[in-house]
């Protein structure tokens, strides 16, 4: 059977055509496939980043609003913890909570007590 649209081409010519096609194929397909992913949220830098916020807000006795990606960070009376990040920040807290997920926390100085309280903060 002919095929008048290859009668140009020779055998050598049609396989390096064929293989062209196939490797951009794949390319095209990786560069697609790597376009879809979407960032992975970091819950370690997410929680160091709320235990220095913490810290800075204990130090300064102040107040701080931030939005978090976390991934089961512990607040309790005597700090901030993170088994899977090995976040560990002794600092006295108010707290009894365990952070799962977004959350958009405010952290306060009680000057009273001398401590950290965080909790959600409210839109």
């Amino acid at each position: 059977m002919a095929r008048p649209w290859l009668c140009c081409l020779g055998g050598d010519n049609l396989d390096r055509l064929l293989i062209y096609i196939a490797v951009t194929l794949a390319i095209a397909t990786v560069f697609f496939s790597i376009s879809r992913l979407k960032p992975l949220a970091d819950h370690c830098s997410e929680a160091r980043r709320l235990a220095g916020d913490m810290l800075t807000v204990y130090q300064s006795g102040g107040r701080m609003i931030g939005e978090y990606r976390l991934s089961s960070v512990l607040v309790n009376g005597s700090g901030i913890f993170c088994e899977e990040c090995g976040v560990n920040l002794k600092i006295p807290t108010l707290n009894n909570t365990m952070i799962t997920g977004r959350a958009r926390l405010e952290i306060v100085f009680i000057q009273e007590e001398a401590s950290v309280s965080v909790y959600r903060a409210r839109d």
